[in-house]
């Protein structure tokens, strides 16, 4: 049967009701293929869209003609489309946002000339582990290691050169754009022009015509952030996700808000490729299918520990009258280091001076007039604000006098990235500081000097947040974590899964001595996070989630009114809720009003990994956060 029409999906931002259209395909198109992309007329404009159907007939009594087909970029593949498919499907999106956050751009195009990145000049170690021996037994491993950044990129290049020699192609995730320029020197050298670098910095035609070389296959290795997940494969071999625990995998703030674990775990079983996770210890969800040996477990090489450890009860410090943010043998150790010209890294979890504003005669605490979160109190700069609302970003002038009672009894209480730096400056005058966090982001825009002068000594200590993780920098004499609590006080169910990563983390970056600083050395997730015990962490953890429906068991999802809806009402939300709980395998939690920019609605749900969703009942007023 001849098939006169074919249904097209517009690369326009529309609704999810008015996604596919059907056109007719004039005889000249005859020979049309599902997954070519064509120009239809569109109003008064020509347009690109995708061929996703083609049938017989329209139930339409009118339909425009395609004008023609798009030669000059390639059709996507019976696999490429299942992967949009499920990708639209998963995430509850259109499909006019599914290709919008998969395709490039659709223009003539031609390779740039490929940057080229400073070498840092990583000390390479005599002897390299071969993680290709090891792969075996399975199609998913994860291998368990503390080595450095390039350590671990040498070991998996034996599996690399198998799976090229076998003509399948290799993507490699990196999530940090900083730690990914310091391998690609490495990797231009030794793939020259079968290697395509993506990454959010790619400009749009040089994201095109790399598109295109993947897709012909002149392109061996894929190496980039989350955006190269989306690259042509059809031919994929082998997967590799580095620091497969970094928050950067996750889209935090566009629509869809994917899991990049998630996207390669359905792309892998499309094409049969192996996956490698690399990180210090798997997130839950891997370690539960670790336990259920669907994800091989690698942890060789086993590394020879040479770091002291100490944990320190702050409790104790206040008793014998150290009101620092640094216990006694920290500040000792950091002394030390400043004599023995060696470096220390110390982290807490909060930018700023200190958390909070308190008066201490009323307890009125200083908040944002705009959405009534808790301001953070910054370093005082003349003439400038320095009360942050770090949710919508107003800022405000500290009182000298309380809103509520009028005195004068003003106290900033806990401690951020500021007033360490500040603190560190009163303890060793001498002594050159660096700070990284949100608002100094000073390694991000000028990365290249200021990480350079670090490896190169010019900085005795840096004060770092979460930012840190982005950076991959070499080991040092001293690190420490200023206060677990931080870390730990967190209203997310991953909170504890965090606050091992992160420990375990700080200390990994130790060569001599790491300090773990709390007022609740009791508490048990600080206790298995100071051990390392993972196994016993993890086990335990894990039985909490069962019990009480957490991932990996049930799906963690959170329903968000979007930006064009900020005014949407209770009742409507409250509805949505009622024809959620209609849905078996669903535990629907009560509408909730958060701050995100501005307030929104919230609906939180844990879902049965067998149940599911449609868009039909969610719809253009809610993005949906999973996984």
């Amino acid at each position: 049967m001849d098939k006169n029409f074919a249904e097209i999906v517009p690369l326009l931002k529309l609704p999810k009701s008015l996604g596919v259209f059907d056109y007719a395909i004039p005889p000249e198109l005859k020979n049309l293929q599902i997954g070519q992309l064509v120009k239809i007329p569109w109003r008064q404009q020509k347009i690109v869209g995708l061929v996703i159907n083609l049938k017989a007939t329209t139930e339409f009594k009118q339909t425009k003609e395609l004008i023609e087909v798009i030669n000059y970029f390639p059709a996507l593949s019976a696999n490429y489309l299942k992967f949009l498919t499920w990708f639209k499907n998963y995430y509850l999106i259109s499909w006019p946002t599914a290709l919008k956050t998969a395709l490039p751009e659709i223009k003539h195009t031609k390779i740039l000339k490929i940057k080229t990145y400073p070498d840092f000049k990583n000390n390479l170690p005599g002897e390299i582990f071969n993680l290709s021996k090891n792969l075996t037994g399975s199609n998913k491993f994860f291998w368990q290691t503390s080595a450095e950044l390039i350590t671990r990129h040498l070991a998996w290049q034996e599996a690399i050169k198998q799976t090229i020699a076998k003509n399948k192609q290799v993507l490699i995730i990196v999530p940090s754009a900083l730690a990914l320029a310091k391998v690609i020197p490495w990797y231009q050298k030794k793939f020259a022009d079968k290697l395509a670098i993506i990454n959010s910095q790619t400009a749009s035609g040089q994201h095109t015509a790399l598109w295109q070389k993947i897709f012909n296959q002149e392109v061996q290795v894929i190496l980039g952030t989350r955006l190269a997940v989306f690259s042509p494969f059809d031919r994929l071999g082998l997967i590799i996700i580095d620091n497969s625990q970094n928050q950067s995998l996750k889209q935090w703030d566009l629509n869809p808000r994917y899991e990049t674990k998630t996207l390669i775990e359905k792309i892998a079983e499309l094409t049969n490729a192996k996956i490698i996770y690399s990180d210090l210890y798997p997130d839950l969800n891997l370690q539960q299918q670790i336990i259920e040996q669907k994800i091989k477990l690698i942890t060789e090489p086993q590394p020879i520990i040479t770091t002291a450890s100490e944990l320190v009860d702050l409790k104790e410090q206040r008793a014998f009258r150290n009101y620092s943010l640094f216990g006694d043998e920290l500040l000792k150790n950091l002394a030390n280091c400043l004599t023995q010209k060696t470096q220390a890294i110390l982290f807490i979890n909060k930018r700023g001076l200190a958390s909070n504003l308190v008066c201490r005669d009323c307890g009125y605490i200083a908040k944002c007039s705009s959405c009534q979160q808790v301001l953070t109190l910054h370093e005082a700069v003349k003439n400038q604000a320095d009360l942050f609302c770090h949710y919508c970003g107003q800022k405000s002038f500290s009182p000298s006098n309380c809103p509520k009672c009028h005195g004068t009894n003003l106290k900033s209480t806990g401690a951020g990235t500021q007033k360490v730096q500040q603190e560190l400056s009163q303890q060793f005058p001498t002594a050159k500081i660096l700070r990284l966090d949100a608002d100094t982001n000073q390694l991000a825009q000028n990365n290249k000097t200021l990480l350079v002068d670090w490896l190169n000594h010019k900085y005795d200590f840096l004060v770092a947040t979460q930012a840190l993780l982005d950076f991959a920098l070499p080991q040092v004499a001293t690190t420490a974590v200023i206060n677990a609590e931080s870390l730990l006080n967190q209203s997310d169910f991953n909170a504890a899964e965090k606050t091992f990563y992160l420990i375990n983390f700080i200390r990994s970056l130790a060569n001599k001595k790491f300090f773990l600083q709390t007022y609740n050395p009791e508490n048990e997730v600080i206790k298995y996070s100071y051990s390392g015990d993972w196994e016993n962490f993890s086990r335990e953890q894990l039985a909490l989630r069962k019990e009480f429906n957490y991932p990996p068991f049930w799906q963690y999802l959170r329903l968000i009114s979007t930006p064009d809806q900020k005014n949407l009402l209770k009742s409507k939300a409250e509805k949505i809720q009622q024809e959620l709980n209609q849905i078996s395998g669903l535990q629907v939690f009560a509408p909730e009003r958060i701050y995100d920019h501005f307030w929104r609605w919230q609906i939180i749900i844990k879902k049965t990994n067998s149940s599911f969703l449609t868009s039909q009942l969610i719809d253009d007023d809610w993005l949906l956060d999973i996984d």
